[in-house]
């Protein structure tokens, strides 16, 4: 497909959808500076096309220009004020430049815009629910995987809305739904262990969180709760060695813990 794009731009080489055709091809292999001169290219020569700086933005976003990406995003709104994607896409962007209030303002504009748009119903919900706003964030979760019943993300942030709330055999069936549907995600298969340990199911809790050390083998969070667990099952030499583990992290604050809960087991 690149190389078609790019026999094209020989001959038409001011024609913008192909440029802008080609940035998405080069995005989607990864190559993103390349992906953005061609995006350039598209506004340059059709600077009234939406898609031409949404496909600017959302490049600009994954080189972590987020402040250039912003300002390419207003102006596909200023376009196209009532394009969804424009605003739940702006959101993510304010989301990673940590603007959280602007992040949310966004999500709740393209939420009026497309009110079951489950790509929209789960980024809000789950920036709802990372900032403690647990009952929104659980009914807007639970609208986005109804739609998207296979959404191992959705199922997992349901989890953590639960967490939040204090309703673990919820947060449990949630969290191992999301490991059944990507067992290779370290990170959904750590919380289905944090969840276990919260109900002291430390033993279970193990199974989990040495799956995640298979995918993630140098995680000193997961190394440090594997200790904890095993500690809490007065298996203490073993414990030890992950405590060590921890200690070799660059991490100071799980270093930290390690060194405290070192300290207790000793006494």
């Amino acid at each position: 497909a690149i190389a078609l794009l790019e026999r094209s731009l020989s001959i038409r080489p001011e024609h913008a959808g192909t440029h802008n055709s080609l940035g998405h091809a080069l995005k989607g292999i990864g190559d993103n500076e390349a992906a953005i001169l061609h995006y350039n290219k598209a506004v340059e020569y059709s600077p009234d096309n939406g898609d031409n700086w949404y496909g600017l933005a959302n490049g600009l976003d994954d080189i972590g220009a987020y402040s250039e990406a912003i300002l390419a995003f207003r102006k596909a709104i200023e376009i196209d004020p009532n394009d969804d994607d424009y605003w739940s896409d702006l959101g993510v962007t304010y989301n990673n430049f940590d603007d959280v209030d602007q992040a949310e303002l966004c999500y709740r504009i393209a939420l009026r815009i497309s009110p079951c748009d489950p790509k929209v119903l789960f980024n809000l919900g789950t920036l709802l629910c990372e900032n403690e706003q647990c009952v929104e964030a659980l009914e807007l979760l639970k609208q986005s995987v109804k739609i998207r019943p296979e959404n191992a993300n959705g199922h997992n942030s349901i989890g953590m809305a639960h967490d939040c709330l204090g309703n673990t055999e919820e947060a449990l069936l949630h969290h191992k739904k999301a490991v059944e549907l990507s067992p290779n995600n370290a990170y959904f298969n750590e919380n289905c262990g944090l969840t276990l340990m919260q109900m002291d199911r430390n033993e279970e809790a193990l199974v989990y969180f040495h799956n995640a050390l298979r995918i993630d083998p140098d995680d000193p969070k997961v190394q440090l709760n594997i200790a904890i667990c095993l500690k809490a099952l007065d298996q203490n030499d073993e414990a030890a060695k992950y405590f060590k583990q921890v200690m070799k992290s660059s991490d100071e604050d799980y270093r930290a813990v390690a060194a405290r809960e070192m300290a207790h087991s000793s006494k």
